[in-house]
């Protein structure tokens, strides 16, 4: 089931990493390059993240509730982020970095807050779990520990 897991990551880690590769492509030939610039950068960052999540699955000291959060956590937070980026960059959402000063309308900030009220906690989860998972002195020898208490 955790090789499963792992490889799941992997397949959305390349998949997102694919779509933030494309999204290069409008920060030169769309208007609003910026923001479609940090969709882009940030569809790059994401994707590392799963990546890094993926790469030490199999270390992680968790029980099977707590890996489901971390897999859940991350997979969540990362699309809803890529998802974000692309709405600000189709709708040209005034930010700090594209557009200072400048007010969004209030639906557009409505999204914006819907969003990163699923994201932010999503991603912070994850990364926490995750972070917990690799407490210890040493990788775990042997099979995860949900299937160790089964052998």
């Amino acid at each position: 089931m955790d090789d499963t897991r792992r490889r799941r990551l992997l397949w959305h880690a390349f998949l997102i990493l694919f779509i933030a590769l494309l999204l290069g492509f409008p920060t030169t030939l769309a208007p609003h390059g910026r923001a479609w610039m940090a969709a882009h950068v940030s569809g790059l960052i994401g994707s590392l993240m799963v990546l890094a999540v993926a790469m030490v699955w199999n270390e992680l000291q968790l029980t099977g509730p707590q890996r489901q959060r971390a897999f859940v956590g991350i997979l969540l937070g990362t699309w809803a982020n890529l998802l974000v980026n692309i709405f600000g960059a189709l709708v040209n959402l005034p930010g700090p970095a594209t557009q200072p000063g400048v007010k969004a309308p209030a639906w557009q900030m409505a999204v914006l807050v819907a969003f990163a009220s699923v994201l932010v906690p999503a991603v912070l989860i994850a990364v926490g779990t995750v972070l917990h998972g690799l407490r210890g002195s040493g990788p775990v020898v042997g099979p995860p520990p949900s299937e160790r208490a089964a052998s």
